[in-house]
């Protein structure tokens, strides 16, 4: 064998090994996105009218909501207190109707808190709030001078049993929290109070809590599973 057919040898073993790494890097980097996104969906009933809402929705309308998030990709995590930790950016879109009133956006964080007190009881909390880009309500916006407006839900567990810890980022179980409470909050301008705080809350009477699929990552599973089919076919 001449020393140029070695080299050529050698050139196709490190592009062999290269399209190796580059599959298990694509099936590495793909399973790891998999489970990633969850949708929690909610349904329930209008609890509080504010002032100035009166004509527009009613105790007891429906109330329906979705909030899309990541379990593993966060721009930050913060422990703002001991056990109470942020996730932000974990929150990718939400939406939220009440009556007429529908609140819509993307951006926000995700509240996990463990073992803390709240009303004097030791509880587990979890909270999906928008935070970032300003959400949109045509109704809210058309009628009211807006100066900031905030979509959330939050899940209480007084047997403090949801959570073993606040972080790393818990697997979640709906079944685990009594109650579910949802909330459109925006501040208006008046005369009186230029940041008079407003809440138009519900509560939740059923939740569920799905995995969402996610065809880019799948797509780049089956590119590895086919890369490193490619390169046994090879060697064979």
């Amino acid at each position: 064998m001449t020393l140029l057919n070695k080299n050529k040898n050698l050139k196709v073993l490190e592009m062999k090994s290269l399209s190796r790494v580059v599959a298990c890097l694509s099936l590495c980097v793909s399973l790891n996105s998999f489970g990633a996104l969850y949708n929690i969906s909610l349904e329930g009933n209008i609890t509080n009218v504010p002032e100035g809402l009166e004509e527009s929705v009613f105790i007891g309308d429906n109330v329906s909501a979705f909030f899309l998030f990541s379990t593993s990709e966060f721009s930050s995590i913060v422990e703002f207190e001991s056990e109470r930790f942020f996730y932000n950016s974990s929150l990718i879109s939400y939406e939220m109707n009440m009556g007429m009133i529908q609140a819509s956006g993307g951006g926000g964080r995700i509240e996990i808190s463990n073992d803390i007190i709240e009303n004097n009881q030791i509880v587990d909390r979890l909270i999906l709030q928008s935070s970032g880009g300003l959400p949109q309500s045509q109704y809210l916006n058309g009628n009211f001078d807006l100066s900031s407006l905030h979509i959330g839900a939050t899940f209480l567990d007084y047997d403090a049993s949801a959570f073993n810890e606040g972080y790393p980022f818990p697997t979640i179980s709906l079944t685990d929290f009594e109650t579910i409470a949802l909330s459109i909050q925006y501040k208006v301008s008046t005369e009186l109070d230029p940041e008079q705080f407003i809440v138009l809350g519900a509560r939740a009477s059923s939740a569920e809590l799905s995995e969402v699929p996610l065809p880019a990552g799948i797509y780049l599973f089956l590119s590895g599973l086919v890369g490193l089919g490619l390169m046994r076919g090879r060697n064979a």
